[in-house]
């Protein structure tokens, strides 16, 4: 393993879904957890029932090897649906529901910068022959699509850059903006109102997303170009064609007031519960590099709380934060595209030339937040911090129920409490304390507390109990880390001390010390059957 802040362990790798609203810690969104080269590992998102639709991405996000893996292009985009509680069809105008879509992900390829760092990592796995920087869009140099003449088309657009931000414009044959464009989302989160009209000029952060509609009413061919501090002048990112015609749609897009799940109501000139200062500068957030231990928490708050941020900096370092978007609130002009950033828009990573004054709710889930700039080279060599949220739901402890939502004036009613029928909404589960164990059964080792359902704690058999392995088995339940102090079972009574894993089954054919002939746990210790699907993990049991 090699030194913290440093370009190292090139191999090693984790994944990070950017933007979704889930859990932080153990299989879910934990950027700390590492697979290590030759291993797998499984990653569940369980997506709350009030998450909203938008457009995200993933890639990898191991400290140290963001810039090899990412920047290289593992990277992809994730879409979740239009939830059908807050954005259904009947509560938009219908243009909203018919209108075709694109997906366009435009990657920008630094071959020189990619061969330096792997010198640094001693890695030659990431080494290209290729020279200068260039775009790719959806894998290729030379994208094109078809635009339908006087149909409103979305276009659901991810800008993986390296070290700037960058305008990209729609033109004409001529090199003029062309097409009429309406704002639809930004990182994600639809626009409050959907449907503002907009100059066919986008402004993105490295890691940002805009969902824009455009209308063209004049056939011909029509270049998407981009321009950043990356290079001179305006560069090609690809090319779409509209043929003569006759309009479908109204060249004006309806404005449209999207419903508010509870985690992104408006806060603009709302009270807070903490305030915290962030300043981005010097490779460092508040002065201090990256360490991966408790003195990386800048910030502590209780879940379900207002906070209210100042970030500054972000001009240089592009901030981004996990788990939770924040609220600007404020106005701000970058550059060639005024009135980009309006009051009251929400995101996920922010760049303005200023101070950003930006307020979220801490909503659900509990543990660490981590944030830091998404300039990849900067995050790896130490730009990097997190939150500590107090209580709140953890791993596969999730309450589906739907937050009372409020300001939906489009929407006549927002269902509180979904179907319980509904396939994606996982059980609920009762918060209340047990730090006793009195409502549950007690493992032998005396500090894990397994699910009263379940036959017996712990043991080798524990995954195939009522409950499965999450609410059985004591390593597991250890792992996901809720204690019984804030829940009740299944809990761990001490935060002190790891209950001890359930004994693997024996491997056949004498003794095997270096578990040569099973399947080796990512801790070192434990050897599974060598029939298992995977050495550990809350599946165990299904093996």
């Amino acid at each position: 393993s090699g030194i913290i802040n440093t370009y190292h362990d090139p191999l090693t790798t984790n994944l990070h879904t950017h933007g979704l609203h889930i859990s932080g810690v153990g299989d879910a969104d934990d950027v700390e957890r590492e697979i290590l080269a030759g291993e797998s590992g499984v990653f569940t998102y369980a997506i709350p029932c009030d998450h909203a639709g938008g457009t995200h991405f993933y890639h990898p996000h191991h400290h140290g090897g963001v810039a090899l893996s990412a920047g290289a292009g593992a990277v992809g985009l994730l879409i979740v649906e239009d939830n059908p509680f807050y954005e259904s069809p009947e509560s938009r105008p219908s243009i909203y529901n018919t209108y075709p879509t694109h997906h366009l992900v435009f990657q920008l390829m630094s071959p020189a910068a990619s061969n330096a760092i792997a010198f640094v990592a001693k890695d030659d796995v990431h080494q290209s022959l290729a020279t200068g920087d260039y775009y790719l869009t959806n894998g290729c140099t030379d994208y094109s699509f078809v635009v339908e003449f006087g149909k409103w088309t979305r276009l659901r657009m991810l800008h993986v850059g390296r070290q700037h931000n960058a305008v990209i414009s729609i033109r004409d044959g001529a090199g003029n903006v062309a097409c009429k464009s309406a704002m639809i989302a930004k990182d994600g989160v639809y626009s409050s109102p959907a449907g503002r009209a907009i100059q066919s000029k986008y402004f993105f952060t490295p890691s940002g997303r805009a969902d824009v509609a455009i209308y063209c009413s004049n056939a011909g061919t029509y270049i998407l170009e981009v321009e950043s501090s990356t290079f001179e002048g305006r560069v090609k990112l690809g090319t779409f064609t509209v043929a003569p015609g006759i309009a479908k749609d109204q060249n004006t897009m309806p404005e449209w007031l999207p419903c508010r799940p509870y985690y992104l109501q408006d806060l603009v000139g709302s009270g807070v519960g903490t305030s915290t200062s962030i300043f981005l500068s010097e490779g460092m957030i508040n002065d201090r590099l990256w360490s991966g231990t408790d003195a990386d928490i800048l910030s502590t708050m209780t879940e379900g709380s207002a906070q209210g941020w100042s970030i500054s900096g972000s001009d240089l370092h592009m901030f981004h934060i996990h788990i939770n978007h924040v609220q600007i609130q404020d106005s701000y002009n970058w550059g060639n595209v005024p009135d980009w950033y309006q009051k009251g828009d929400w995101l996920d990573t922010i760049s303005v030339p200023t101070t950003a004054n930006v307020r979220f709710r801490a909503d659900r889930f509990g543990g660490k937040m981590i944030f830091h700039c998404h300039i990849y080279e900067h995050s790896d060599t130490g730009m990097m911090a997190k939150a500590n949220i107090l209580g709140g739901q953890r791993e596969f402890d999730y309450d589906i129920s739907i937050k009372d939502p409020v300001g939906c004036s489009t929407v006549p009613e927002c269902p509180t409490v979904p179907d319980a029928s509904m396939p994606w909404c996982p059980p609920s589960v009762d918060d209340n304390n047990d730090p006793t164990c009195k409502n549950g059964i007690l493992h032998p080792d005396g500090i894990t507390c397994c699910d009263a359902q379940c036959e017996s704690c712990g043991g080798i058999t524990c995954g195939s109990s009522t409950g499965g392995a999450a609410n059985c088995c004591a390593s597991t339940i250890s792992k996901n880390g809720r204690f019984c102090s804030e829940y009740k079972a299944p809990c761990t009574l001490s935060d002190d001390t790891e209950p001890t894993p359930p004994t693997p089954p024996p491997v056949s054919g004498g003794n095997d010390p270096t578990c040569a002939k099973g399947k080796l746990h990512p801790d070192q210790k434990s050897c599974c059957d060598a029939n298992c699907q995977f050495c550990g993990g809350v599946n165990c049991g299904s093996s």
